[in-house]
């Protein structure tokens, strides 16, 4: 079956080009939609999420060609020129059709029994916080080099404290988890293997956090899986000076760079700059079932 979400906007514009961006997001059996990514497309652009009832609001400045992107999980991507829009306008997202079959096949054929921790090793004592839509996503190798089950995801965090410079507040963030194949030839992330979102609420404290995954039955192809972790505010409650915690743990690497980011869907962006010799890599693992020769 085919799904659409339905984005109503209702727009007030104004002669200095400052506009308020507002509506809500549904399916087509008006159940709203919540963390849909809106985001406006240009050097300055701001963006939000739609609440647990679809709804979402902004306000940002633009020109007359900037366009504003809305995407979901599951859902095929749309461009929007904002000076197009009219009061009330409707826009479509058609369903993002993927062979799920793919991560399930012979799943039930082949027992996995064979565990497997797979992830960098820690090295230095590196952390950092992004900024709510920031989602911040890493390759893990799969030094198997066959199929495996993937059973759990291990975060590293480390607490995030007031700034004492003008006493702003820590919100502590939810994280999205996201989760990929590898796409070799572009280097980069490729197909989600997730379609619906999986929300966790971290603690903001140092230390791990393990999330078992076993039950969605995942199978990571050989050349591995990449894991994504999005901070997300499901209620829009974070303000400007705010703080984000928890951070998330780096390790040093000389073998380059396997890590992307991506701000509210606008696409991956991959650094090659090295701090003092090293290259920063997300620290996570993962545990993994494989087949027992």
């Amino acid at each position: 079956m085919k799904y659409f979400i339905l984005i109503t906007y209702i727009l007030f514009s104004t002669h200095s080009f400052s506009q308020n961006i507002e509506g809500y997001v549904y399916d087509t059996y008006h159940k709203p939609l919540p963390l849909a990514n809106i985001v406006l497309l240009n050097k300055k652009g701001g963006g939000t999420y739609s609440n647990k009832k679809g709804y979402f609001n902004f306000n940002s400045l633009y020109k007359k060609k900037d366009s504003i992107l809305i995407s979901s999980v599951g859902f095929q991507k749309k461009t929007i020129i904002i000076s197009s829009l009219q009061e009330k306008d409707t826009i479509i997202l058609k369903e993002n059709i993927t062979n799920i079959n793919e991560v399930f096949l012979n799943f039930k054929k082949i027992k996995y029994n064979k565990k497997i921790k797979l992830g960098p090793k820690k090295n230095g004592n590196i952390s950092s916080a992004k900024l709510i839509g920031f989602n911040t996503t890493t390759h893990i190798k799969n030094t198997q080099n066959k199929k495996g089950k993937l059973k759990t995801i291990t975060l590293f965090l480390k607490k995030s404290r007031k700034r004492t410079s003008w006493k702003a507040p820590v919100f502590v963030a939810k994280f999205n988890l996201k989760i990929y194949t590898y796409d070799s030839i572009n280097d980069k992330p490729g197909k989600e293997l997730l379609h619906s979102n999986l929300v966790v609420a971290p603690k903001n404290k140092n230390g791990t956090l393990t999330i078992n995954v076993s039950d969605l039955n995942l199978i990571i192809p050989k050349n591995g899986v990449c894991i994504g972790i999005e901070y997300i505010d499901e209620n829009n409650e974070y303000k400007k000076y705010d703080h984000i915690g928890p951070a998330l743990r780096y390790t040093r690497s000389l073998n380059g760079k396997n890590t992307w980011s991506n701000y509210r869907n606008s696409g991956w962006k991959k650094s090659s700059e090295k701090f003092r010799g090293y290259y920063e890599n997300l620290m996570l693992k993962i545990e993994v079932l494989f087949p027992k020769k």
